[in-house]
């Protein structure tokens, strides 16, 4: 290979590069970006497509003009589906199965790699805790524990058994690292986070990502440590490939080697160009510093060959892993692509992983509704039809059903899909005996750039919420968000609460049969939710104060003095429609992998329910400040109305850590003292 054929293979650019009829979505520099004919036929990836007939264009355009004849990589954003649209990652978090994230990635792989697609950039591994932020959408929430299992299971999910397998995609984590800790929630800023912090609790998504054997990982646009991580040798060198061990390939976010200079830690060119090398950056997505400086750095001797051809091989090698020096096409089925995705089959998939989200926070015997009930619904998102949620590239959401058309076809209650009420609504709602008020986000208002000073509801919202409960007091209150969302006060006074992360292609299915009880609400909460946005970024893991709140008017301890400290609902809060009793629990076995706790419960309620057990580890004493206590353990389980069973709860050994204070990684010494809880019940066990 010539140098110009190496530092091509580290080249990525969007498609209508290729040609005017190729139009995608272009920002930044890339807009003023120009690259030679020659150039681009060495480039080594594309990133998105629009389709499986655009890909073969573009492959054989490419390999007819191009010397060597290696294909080219298409990678994409397939973040929680391709057509068939699963629950947004924070969703399926709510979920707490490790399951049915690697179901919905392993039919997201299916349907993409029928058009050609070979890498997704997902899953994003990244810890979050600030609801702030747009894209705690993609995230499995705040919890490391939580953060991990889902994370290892959507690689899984995606990559299958081999990628050799047509129907996988090879799997890029993001965004190493800490992008999650974005200062005020605020997107493509600096991170602020101690350095045990992010040892401690925000390494272990992308840990997941290299245990389950990701081939790719993507480097955030923050800076960490005074250095943007796409350029950072303690980021990409030490922490992911030394200390983790990654062996993969390390790609850049959309033109964040080039915004290096912008964060004025490089001055030109050339001096990006080598620090991106340097700390073992492989692809450059989107921009021209790779193309345009490297060559000239290894001709003045200031940039080793052997850091490019390290570089390439990487590269390579992924091309040959997942099968595409033998079939450039590997995948591509446009006849498949037109009658898989969205088929019978993968939308009952949807459903399925939906079902077990939505999360009832408050029943006061409200819930579930009687099809023979006086009910009015009330609210726009009523009729909002795209409730796919933000990331849905290839998603039709114009043949998603709204909530009100599902409302409509299966029930004949009335439906007032309008914010603003006139006397005919008034008068409607106060002779209701139950009214269920929907409010929350719609798509637009979550993902990527969507950050929001107040993660709260709308004016609009707010006052329709308020002017009915006033006419009415039985509200049930419906929530949809991409977020969690700091509630107004007294919502949480509402007669029944319902919270729902979008939830895809199947979510106004999954909505209407939580509302009226073919389906028991399971779901519980990835995220806290705060009672206030000043109490934000919160979370379950607080270190504990030498100065606790014990609610006495005594002034030095830690608390406002106008708010309270505790949330409005923690992580892994939910109800169900019926009840559990923890009967007894006790230490089963233990391995060097794992110890396994025997758990005994009863379905006191008069009808069926499924919800998670969880396990805490009471953190022993070591040398560095650590939570009081720690998630190690998650299990679903499911009980016929007044059935007991006994469940195994398996507690992973590789969660019982803790970094000292020279960032190394050390076991945590037993004996340990765990609790298991369900639904506000608890048992502790000794291990």
């Amino acid at each position: 290979m010539t140098l110009e054929e190496k530092v091509g293979q580290l080249h990525q650019v969007p498609p209508f590069f290729f040609s005017d009829s190729l139009v995608n979505e272009v920002a930044g520099p890339l807009r003023k970006y120009k690259i030679s004919e020659a150039q681009l036929y060495r480039v080594g990836s594309i990133l998105g497509t629009a389709g499986p007939e655009e890909m073969r264009q573009l492959q054989t355009m490419y390999l007819e003009k191009s010397r060597l004849k290696i294909p080219l990589l298409f990678m994409a954003d397939i973040i929680h589906g391709y057509k068939t649209i699963f629950p947004i990652p924070l969703a399926i978090a709510a979920t707490m199965d490790v399951e049915r994230s690697r179901l919905a990635a392993k039919i997201a792989a299916k349907e993409a790699a029928t058009s050609g697609i070979h890498v997704t950039f997902s899953p994003m591994a990244d810890l979050a805790r600030d609801a702030r932020w747009g894209r705690v959408m993609e995230s499995s929430g705040e919890d490391p524990f939580l953060n991990y299992q889902m994370t290892y299971a959507a690689v899984k999910g995606y990559q299958g058994e081999s990628l050799k397998d047509p129907s996988t995609l090879a799997a890029c984590g993001k965004h190493v690292v800490a992008y999650g800790a974005a200062v005020a929630g605020k997107d493509y800023t600096q991170a602020e986070v101690s350095k045990h912090s992010l040892y401690q609790y925000y390494l272990e998504g992308y840990r997941a990502c290299v245990d389950a054997e990701a081939e790719l990982l993507m480097s955030s646009f923050n800076v960490v440590e005074g250095v943007p991580s796409t350029v950072s040798p303690f980021v990409l060198k030490t922490l992911i490939r030394q200390h983790l061990g990654f062996k993969g390939v390390i790609i850049s976010d959309y033109d964040s080697l080039n915004e290096a200079q912008f964060h004025h830690v490089t001055h030109t060119g050339e001096e990006t160009a080598l620090k991106g090398m340097q700390a073992t950056l492989d692809i450059e997505m989107s921009s021209g510093i790779y193309q345009n400086y490297i060559i000239p750095l290894i001709k003045k001797g200031q940039l080793s060959e052997r850091l490019l051809d390290q570089a390439v091989l990487r590269v390579l090698q992924l091309k040959e892993k997942i099968g595409l020096l033998d079939d450039p096409f590997r995948g591509l089925n446009p006849a498949l692509e037109a009658t898989l995705p969205l088929s019978e089959a993968h939308y009952q998939a949807a459903y399925d992983v939906a079902k077990a989200s939505p999360i009832l926070l408050q029943n006061e015997g409200v819930l579930p509704l009687n099809k023979e009930d006086d009910v009015v619904f009330v609210g726009s998102l009523l009729d909002e039809q795209n409730l796919l949620g933000a990331w849905a590239w290839h998603g039709e959401a114009e043949r998603t059903a709204s909530l009100g058309m599902v409302l409509r076809q299966r029930y004949s209650h009335e439906l007032i899909p309008f914010d603003t009420l006139n006397e005919t609504h008034v008068a409607r709602i106060q002779n209701a005996k139950k009214v269920v008020v929907v409010v929350g986000e719609r798509s637009k208002e979550f993902g990527e750039a969507r950050s929001k000073v107040s993660p709260t509801l709308s004016e609009e919202h707010i006052q329709l919420w308020h002017q009915v409960i006033a006419i009415n007091p039985s509200v049930i209150t419906l929530v949809l968000a991409g977020r969690p969302l700091v509630l107004p006060s007294k919502i949480e006074t509402s007669k029944g609460l319902l919270y729902s992360f979008y939830l895809g292609s199947a979510m106004a299915d999954v909505l209407a049969d939580t509302l009226f009880g073919q389906l028991n609400p399971s779901g519980t909460l990835p995220m806290t939710l705060a009672r206030e946005v000043g109490q934000l970024p919160l979370h379950t893991l607080s270190l504990p104060t030498g100065r606790p709140f014990e609610g006495k008017t005594y002034t030095y301890t830690s608390h406002y003095i106008e708010g309270v400290n505790s949330p409005l609902y923690p992580l892994g809060y939910g109800l169900s429609y019926t009840s559990f009793s923890l009967l007894k629990a006790k230490k089963m076995h233990e391995n060097d992998q794992a110890i396994l706790l025997e758990v005994t419960i009863k379905n006191t309620g008069t009808i069926p329910g499924e919800h998670p057990v969880f396990a805490y580890l009471h953190t022993p004493p070591v040398p560095v400040a650590l939570p009081e206590k720690t998630l190690v353990g998650v299990s679903r389980i499911s009980l016929d109305a007044g059935a007991t069973q006994t469940f195994t709860v398996t507690l992973p050994k590789h969660h019982f850590y803790y970094y000292d204070t020279q960032y190394r990684r050390q076991s945590f010494l037993g004996p340990f003292t765990v609790t298991v809880s369900l639904i506000g019940e608890t048992l502790d066990v000794s291990c």
